[in-house]
Order: C-alpha cells, then structure tokens, then sequence
C-alpha cells in the first residue's frame, strides 16, 4: 500500500476534528514510524500539537536509561568523575531532543517564509518532534543491554570504533561525532527531511537541504558533551 496522502486532501477531515484531543496527539507518535508521510500531512492539515507527546516519550525513554546508567555505576562503586561523566552524557540525552525541537523549529520558522512557506511554529514544531521518534527507541534499546550486561554504555554508536576516546583533539572530535551515528539516528534524519518537506509543501529540494544543515548542526552541538565525557574519564 502506497502511503501518499497530501495536505489538501485532509483539510476537510481536519476541519470536522475539532480541538486536539489526547488521543489525537499520541496517535503521530506511533503511526510515523510506519506511515510516516502520511502522518506529517495529517499534522500539518490537522494542526495536530503532538509535540508534547513526542517529547515526553523521548524524555522518558532518556531518563529511563539514565536511571538505570546511574544505578549500574552506583552499584559498582564508581567514582565522582564517572558519575559526573555520566550526567554530562545522559542528561544531555534527556534535554537534547526539547532543545533542538525548539532550536530547529525556530530556524526552520523564517526559512520557510523566505520560501514562501506559510507553515505555523507549532506545526513546525510538531512535525519535528514526532520525526526525533526514533531516538526513543534507540534508548530503549540502550538500556536493554545495559540491562542484560549489567555494564554501563560507555561508547554508543560508532564511537566505539574509536574506543577508547584518542588523545589527539581530532581522534576526540571524530569519537564524539561517530558517538551520535547509529540506525536509530539516522532513520531520524529520514523522518526529519521528510517532515520538512512536507510540512513545506511546495517543492522538495530547499526544504531537504534545511533540514539537514540543521541535523549537521545539531550534530556539532551534540557533540560536546561526548567531548566533555571523553575528557573527565580519559584523560
């Protein structure tokens, strides 16, 4: 089944919905991750405000596994430094998809009227926040094998190519950007250029490009406090 389902042709079903309920804005939160197009087009034509949903199930996919991260530290007699690591690392975790929801809404907001778009900061927001989905599972994921190895995750992603963290700045700087590269990320990306583009609704290649110069930012950014880890523990 072809998921193709455009703005206009949900304007009249949004038109009868009503006022956002709860259900209406869980529902984008699962259904992304297996009619992604077609939800995105719903938030837009619906003016769904599912970002709070989408967020509190990142937030508290991340305090799980950092809940548990903390526990198997404590439970190990770790140090102040790695506990201190630890916060760094898996707080930023549990802020960063508010903050970049936030920080992407609001570059992407001027963007789009210099293109002629007309999409609201709330759907902007929305759309974004329901494409970080993914990451919930990721940490989902995370703390099952942390579960299941009684080890705390030290290197995820690709960081652990690079394991232990070099010594030399750019070792470090390419340990803490490959940190941030897994499945999980990158069907994100694919989640975020597509809400982009469809909550843009005219054309394909600008709103691409914006949406992925703000995941190359956001990468940078993310990196620090990798950067800040590999510093308190491997000095």
């Amino acid at each position: 089944m072809v998921d193709e389902v455009t703005v206009e042709e949900l304007t009249e079903p949004a038109e009868e919905a009503g006022a956002d309920s709860p259900s209406r804005a869980w529902t984008p939160v699962a259904r992304v991750l297996v009619l992604p197009r077609s939800t995105f087009a719903r938030l837009v034509a619906e003016d769904i405000a599912a970002w709070p949903a989408a967020i509190g199930v990142l937030a508290f996919a991340a305090v799980a596994k950092a809940a548990l991260a903390v526990g198997l530290a404590v439970r190990a007699a770790k140090g102040t430094s790695f506990l201190a690591a630890l916060g760094i690392r898996y707080g930023a975790d549990v802020l960063g998809p508010l903050v970049f929801a936030l920080a992407a809404a609001g570059v992407l907001l001027p963007a789009q009227r210099l293109w002629q778009g007309d999409a609201s900061f709330r759907r902007l927001l929305s759309a974004v926040s329901v494409a970080l989905v993914p990451l919930a599972l990721r940490d989902v994921v995370q703390a099952g094998y942390m579960a299941a190895t009684r080890n705390v995750l030290l290197h995820p992603g690709l960081s652990a190519l690079l394991a232990p963290p070099p010594h030399s700045v750019l070792g470090r700087v390419a340990y803490a950007l490959l940190g941030q590269v897994d499945a999980f990320t990158l069907w994100a990306l694919v989640l975020l250029t597509l809400a982009v583009t469809v909550t843009h609704g005219r054309g394909w290649l600008r709103p691409t490009f914006a949406a992925l110069g703000v995941a190359l930012a956001a990468a940078l950014v993310g990196a620090l406090p990798s950067l800040a880890f590999a510093a308190l523990l491997f000095r």
